[in-house]
């Protein structure tokens, strides 16, 4: 993470960073660094340009104080080793363990293993990623259809451990609603999904309408 900062004169600024590598890139002059560990551990630091420190544990803040009196600096701050870019220059990152966010000031040319160029024209992030695979509940089979008149007696379609959906549809020429496990079916409904694969109950108002069902299956 790149920091341009102002500096005044007899003062220190604080900032919260992330980070194990701390790099003073560039600055008129000395400065000194208060280092905030997540151990909780403080520790204090006088860097020039181009030195570079690497810290034990995770950096959490930091307070910088010129000693040169005010002064514009640039510091890096994050968990690989900055090894500062030029020109056609190999850019090397080491250590790399978080997030990463590559900034250049100009579009380069990247070149990958094997060959395959790519250039970069927005800030890229990096992160890992973890693939999960995710097992579908896909269906194996679908029944023959039945037709069945419940009658006012009431008949049952078995329990089946298998069914992933029962698709009923009263017959288009009933003249009474069919009960489908306590709800009513009319003659006007379309096809209806249950999902269960427990016994569903069926009764009707009379001996001649019916009913027409399927079921999608698992092995």
């Amino acid at each position: 993470m790149r920091m341009p900062l102002s500096l005044p004169a007899n003062a220190t600024i604080y900032e919260d960073v992330q980070g194990r590598f701390v790099s003073f890139v560039s600055g008129a002059g000395a400065v000194r660094l208060t280092v905030y560990l997540a151990s909780g551990i403080t520790d204090v630091v006088e860097v020039s340009a181009g030195d570079q420190y690497e810290f034990g544990d995770r950096v959490t803040r930091c307070g910088f104080e010129s000693l040169v009196g005010a002064q514009s600096v640039n510091f890096e701050i994050g968990y690989g080793r900055f090894i500062p870019r030029e020109d056609g220059q190999e850019v090397t990152i080491t250590g790399q363990t978080a997030t990463l966010t590559v900034d250049f000031d100009a579009p380069p040319e990247v070149t990958v293993n094997g060959g395959v160029s790519a250039e970069i024209t927005d800030p890229v992030e990096v992160f890992q990623t973890t693939v999960f695979e995710v097992e579908e509940n896909a269906a194996d089979g679908i029944t023959a259809g039945v037709t069945v008149a419940p009658d006012v007696g009431g008949v049952t379609i078995a329990a089946n451990t298998s069914r992933l959906a029962l698709h009923v549809r009263a017959d288009t020429a009933n003249t009474a609603a069919i009960i489908v496990n306590g709800v009513p079916l009319e003659a006007s409904d379309g096809w209806q999904t249950i999902e269960t694969t427990a016994a569903i109950p069926l009764a009707a108002a009379n001996a001649i309408d019916s009913i027409h069902y399927f079921e999608v299956t698992r092995s």
